[in-house]
């Protein structure tokens, strides 16, 4: 009821909300109750929540300026896209008032709106426990209707119109919102193990159009490209509805396999001597290329570095520092990227078959504590 009454508020023409930046007397005094001291408009309704315009902090993390976790963890993003669709569901549910509350709690405000591998920045596991047992907090918000400004039909300059201001509390309770990241995270877990066999089709697709470009008389047109879907169009999940950003989870995990794959290659190389110029040469192509997998990413990353590994020449590398001459095949090492990236895999399905028993332990431990 007093969610429907705040909607009804924020629809008035005139009428604006701020989290009030000091607490009265009798409010707010105790550890579990606070008020904002940022200020924050309401977006009227009808308008989507991503027109927001980010946050300084939410700029620094989309540009990749803030230092970010650089894990090759499936376990750990897909907590973040939980968190992420989270968010991005209560903004369209128009529950702003705590999806602020929840983007702020440890500093990862702008994260609803990053397309990026590093937006979590701390252990998912100290994530979601600090989340369950985060003390309760109650929101003063404030809402002011303006009268004496001609606002919703009032005449201007009228001094018997007064502002109006209103005060309604809204309670945070984390335990709460860590259990319905939880449901998310699950959800999410579901899709994506009927999602990530799709990457040996992917591989199957890069190899067809490599050949086709390799085949056409300038050596870089895929005449079949306009015939071929994305792979995602033919996905066909085995539960009844996608998650909020299934399109965006798909491209980043693909790039995720990939770049766990490239740097297990480029690990094996470097163990023996005989692979030193093929490790030499994935690490120079890494920081060339490697800089669109940083901060917000552009769709299709992984897509771009495969072909720019398909395009280089293969060339004779020997002499001073090389106990032989070696002959460097990119495209071969290619090809091992790629079919180490189903490898990687096939092993985040079974991880991921594992989410529910994390989730159960860690409510289990949560009730020890409590009992």
């Amino acid at each position: 009821g007093g969610r429907l009454f705040l909607l009804l508020l924020l629809s008035l023409e005139g009428m604006s909300y701020a989290f009030r930046p000091a607490a009265p007397v009798g409010k707010c005094v105790t550890a579990s109750n606070r008020c904002l001291t940022h200020a924050s408009k309401a977006l009227p309704l009808g308008v989507p929540a991503s027109s927001r315009r980010p946050t300084a902090v939410g700029l620094r993390m989309a540009l990749g300026g803030r230092p970010v976790r650089r894990d090759r963890d499936i376990s750990q993003f897909v907590t973040q896209r939980a968190l992420q669709s989270l968010l991005g569901l209560m903004h369209m549910n128009r529950d702003q008032i705590t999806a602020d509350w929840l983007a702020e709690w440890n500093e990862h405000e702008g994260i609803e709106r990053y397309h990026g591998l590093n937006g979590l920045q701390m252990d998912w596991r100290d994530y979601i426990n600090d989340l369950l047992r985060a003390p309760g907090e109650t929101l003063v918000v404030e809402f002011k209707r303006r009268g004496n400004s001609g606002h919703g039909g009032w005449s201007g300059n009228n001094p018997y119109l007064k502002d109006h201001v209103m005060e309604m509390e809204t309670p945070i309770n984390p335990r709460q919102l860590a259990e319905r990241l939880m449901a998310v995270r699950e959800e999410i877990s579901r899709e994506w193990i009927d999602m990530l066999p799709l990457l040996q089709k992917e591989n199957e697709e890069v190899w067809r159009s490599w050949f086709e470009k390799v085949r056409s008389k300038d050596g870089a047109t895929d005449s079949q490209a306009n015939l071929q879907l994305p792979q995602l169009e033919n996905f066909d999940p085995t539960h009844l509805q996608g998650s909020l950003f299934q399109g965006g989870d798909y491209d980043l995990i693909k790039t995720l396999a990939t770049l766990c794959a490239f740097d297990r290659v480029k690990q094996s190389l470097e163990t023996g001597s005989a692979g030193k110029p093929q490790a030499e040469f994935l690490e120079r192509m890494l920081a060339v290329h490697g800089g669109e997998f940083e901060g917000d990413m552009q769709l299709g990353a992984a897509n771009r570095f495969i072909e720019e590994l398909l395009q280089q020449s293969p060339s004779v590398i020997g002499g001073a520092g090389y106990s032989s001459t070696t002959i460097l095949d990119p495209v071969g090492i290619t090809e091992t990227i790629m079919e180490e990236r189903v490898k990687v895999a096939n092993e985040w399905v079974d991880e991921l078959k594992g989410v529910p028993s994390d989730h159960a332990d860690m409510m289990r431990t949560l009730l020890s504590e409590i009992y």
